[in-house]
């Protein structure tokens, strides 16, 4: 090595020691005497992740001391202005503790007295929220943020969707002129489906405990839902050299506009569930949805578009891994009993929303022509509209709050890949129930939830999911929902895709699909 070098790596060595210094004696500052420390909680994630912690005491009517500005430390301001303002929205009841991700407890240690004082815990897979307060008064809010790094959210997503992309690759190149392609397209596609289901799911529950603002982030991936529909429109349209049929356009946005309303009351509803439903009955009715459009799907199967699954979907197999499903779910749920009335009305409200949602996705999918790029670009705006205008009940100063979390690189890089999983996802799941049947798709939807969950067990050292039979319960709805999924993927039978070729590549329902749908 050179002298050069040496000298290089001594004096990086010394800046580093010296940018972290030890605040002087006799100071007082809340910046550098932290209300809680959370040192026993520094169990490293997956992959090694290294949080960011920080910590803000917000006291309604008493401004915070600013922290002393230094070149090494990366935007302090901005990381406490963003947990001031977490503890002024939960202060106001503007923003809600999410009872899915929360866990509560009480301490009679603090540092003033020896008072009761409230305790409560987000975690999330790249987000972790602490939040102190005396029983006394429960405006007086300390909250502690831990965030993941974005290299290590990137890592995450890498390792889910690079097998993924494989996968479709060998099947684009090799697949299609198997014999058996028409059964390989549908397992990737339902792989597909619940690989961004999953990373949506992981991105939304740490943005909400960060950003305290759900309908703003579903706001904001109804405009990229928007931009990336009519982008692959334009594409469609180049790649078939002809231009829409205006009228055709008009008169399927009419037929969908039903399915995009019922997307637009889902998305409302899965809102009021993470907000107010624990984790136990999202479960629970997110496992008995599938069972409840199974028996709605096949008794309005005579005006649905017929589907090459139907006969499995109602089969003695898939009964019992519906019924095996309900079975994990009540297990997990014996763990976690944290049932109350307000969330059995709101979970409830979701199944209902869910299956209304998807049976009339598959039955307007029967009638419209259009390209399902359109489809999804309709939804997005029905979508977008219904949450920007429960936004103002969530955050008073919009364009602030954006600079705020656009300012935060791990938010940033969230917010950018829940644009994606979000766009891209609603769009491959517009595909599979074009494909298959609607039970399937919250079947599968289920099994995303599922992983959710068992990745916060498994490598993320949730210590309110270390119950074995907890992990039991999970497991079996993982299983359940992967021998259903396998049941459908042997339902793509040869002769279907043989009639299809036959009919000079004419899809096999009503809705055509988009350029290289595989691809998505």
């Amino acid at each position: 090595m050179s002298f050069a070098s040496r000298v290089v790596q001594a004096a990086w060595l010394i800046l580093t020691v010296a940018g972290v210094p030890a605040p002087a004696d006799g100071e007082n500052s809340s910046c550098h005497n932290p209300t809680l420390k959370l040192d026993e909680e520094s169990e490293t994630p997956l992959f090694g992740a290294v949080f960011v912690q920080l910590n803000a005491t917000k006291k309604v009517g008493v401004k915070s001391t600013p922290p002393a500005k230094h070149e090494f430390l990366p935007k302090p301001n901005a990381t406490q202005k963003i947990e001031e303002t977490i503890a002024d929205s939960v202060s106001s009841n503007k923003g809600q503790i999410a009872r899915e991700t929360a866990t509560k407890s009480k301490s009679n240690e603090s540092s003033d007295s020896d008072e009761v004082v409230e305790q409560v815990d987000e975690h999330t897979a790249f987000a972790h929220a602490h939040y102190e307060a005396p029983a006394t008064n429960a405006t007086d809010i300390s909250v502690v943020i831990r965030i993941a790094e974005p290299n290590q959210v990137v890592t995450l997503y890498l390792f889910i969707f690079v097998p993924l992309s494989m996968a479709w690759i060998y099947y684009y190149y090799r697949g299609r002129q198997m014999p058996s392609h028409g059964r390989l397209y549908m397992l990737l596609l339902q792989i597909t489906v619940a690989a961004f289901n999953l990373g949506t799911i992981l991105v939304n529950q740490s943005l909400c405990v960060l950003m305290k603002a759900p309908m703003a982030l579903t706001a904001m991936q109804g405009i990229s839902m928007l931009v990336f529909g009519v982008v692959f429109c334009v594409v469609h349209f180049i790649n078939v050299g002809s231009r829409p049929d205006l009228s055709l356009l008009k008169k399927d946005v009419l037929l969908w506009l039903p399915a995009a309303a019922a997307f637009g009351a889902h998305q409302l509803a899965d809102h009021y569930e993470a907000n107010f439903c624990s984790l136990s009955e999202r479960t629970v009715f997110g496992n008995l949805a599938p069972v409840l459009g199974l028996f709605f799907e096949v008794s309005l199967s005579s005006v649905m578009q017929r589907r090459a699954s139907d006969k499995t979907a109602a089969s003695l197999s898939s009964k019992m891994a519906l019924a095996l499903k309900v079975f994990g779910a009540s297990i997990f749920a014996l763990q976690y009993p944290d049932f109350n009335t307000r969330g059995l009305e709101v979970s409830t409200f979701f199944i209902i929303s869910m299956v209304i949602y998807r049976l009339v996705q598959r039955l307007m999918l029967g009638h419209v022509q259009s390209p399902l790029c359109v489809l999804a670009s309709i939804d997005a705006v029905v979508c977008f509209l219904v949450s920007a205008a429960l936004t103002k009940n969530e955050v008073d100063d919009l364009p602030a709050s954006l600079r705020l979390w656009w300012n935060n690189a791990s938010i940033t890089v969230m917010l950018a890949l829940s644009f994606v999983t979000f766009s891209v996802g609603h769009w491959a799941t517009l595909h599979l129930v074009n494909t298959d049947t609607a039970t399937a798709t919250m079947v599968i939807s289920n099994i995303a939830s599922g992983f959710s969950v068992f990745q916060g067990i498994l490598f993320f050292h949730d210590d309110d999911f270390q119950r074995p039979m907890a992990f039991v319960g999970i497991m079996i709805v993982i299983l359940a929902g992967m021998w259903w999924t396998m049941n459908q993927s042997l339902a793509a039978r040869d002769e279907t895709e043989t009639k299809k070729q036959a009919d000079d590549g004419a899809p096999a329902v009503s809705a055509p699909l988009d350029p290289v749908p595989e691809a998505g």
